[in-house]
């Protein structure tokens, strides 16, 4: 949490593999678990929360246009992924 305060978030990644990140999909990952490292229970998101955000990195991810941090302004992805059709 020290590095993604700084600004630094992607010096915890893996050099061999950091050009191949999406800066969003790595801020979004990091929100999740800032989220989930809360101290009161009441803070911290459910697992299905979770794993809804976790998608929307992946989707972020895989994204083969890399937007612009700016435009990532989703806070709760699982909003947003929960009118998906499965």
């Amino acid at each position: 949490m020290r590095c993604k305060n700084k600004g630094f978030l992607d010096q915890i990644v893996d050099p061999s593999i950091r050009d191949q990140i999406n800066p969003n999909s790595l801020r979004k990952f990091a929100e999740i678990t800032e989220k989930c490292l809360q101290k009161d229970a009441c803070g911290r998101p459910g697992m299905s929360d979770v794993a809804w955000d976790l998608e929307y990195a992946l989707q972020l991810q895989q994204t083969a246009v890399v937007q612009e941090p700016q435009e990532d302004n989703a806070s709760n992805a699982s909003g947003m992924l929960s009118s998906r059709v499965i």
